[in-house]
């Protein structure tokens, strides 16, 4: 067992094939590195399951919390200029004034988190090319100008940070 969250709990095995099957997907949608990927999508297993699909294709990805005010999440996904949605639930109807959401793709997870959704050819690994220079993700601060912020790091910041981790702790 990989991952466990409250009642569910996933192998290795179907984390990965999970994940592979959306990366292609994604990948089949034009999406690869220095491209960004919202997720939008409550804390559980198929929110890991997106995170690791896109960094798998080299993609960034923009993490939305669900409880954030709809214009602070229209300006995100704008300022972000992501490349899809990848989300736990169908866009939201008034989502549709914002003319640069309703042009971005929006995919539901759900499709990719069931035990009828493995294709076996498209449970392999993606091919994909990556620098540690790439952006792996998009975290948004508050702002110094009450406006969101996006800072990007990449795959040589997340790696450092993590062997400091582990020297550290």
């Amino acid at each position: 067992v990989s991952l466990i969250c409250e009642n569910q709990s996933l192998t290795y095995q179907a984390l990965n094939g999970q994940a592979n099957q959306l990366a292609h997907t994604l990948q089949s949608s034009g999406i690869g590195p220095e491209q960004r990927v919202a997720v939008y999508i409550e804390r559980s297993l198929e929110m890991v399951i997106a995170l690791l699909a896109i960094v798998k294709t080299g993609a960034a990805y923009v993490p939305l919390d669900t409880s954030y005010p709809e214009e602070r999440l229209l300006y995100m996904l704008g300022d972000a200029d992501v490349s899809a949605v990848i989300a736990g639930s169908p866009r939201p109807q008034s989502w549709g004034s914002e003319a640069r959401s309703t042009e971005t793709p929006w995919i539901e997870i759900g499709e990719f988190c069931s035990s009828d959704a493995s294709h076996p050819s498209n449970t392999q690994n993606p091919q994909r090319t990556l620098s540690p220079t790439n952006s792996v993700y998009v975290i948004y601060t508050s702002g110094s100008t009450g406006k969101p912020k996006g800072v990007i790091n990449t795959h040589r910041g997340l790696v450092n940070r993590l062997c400091w981790m582990q020297q550290t702790y």
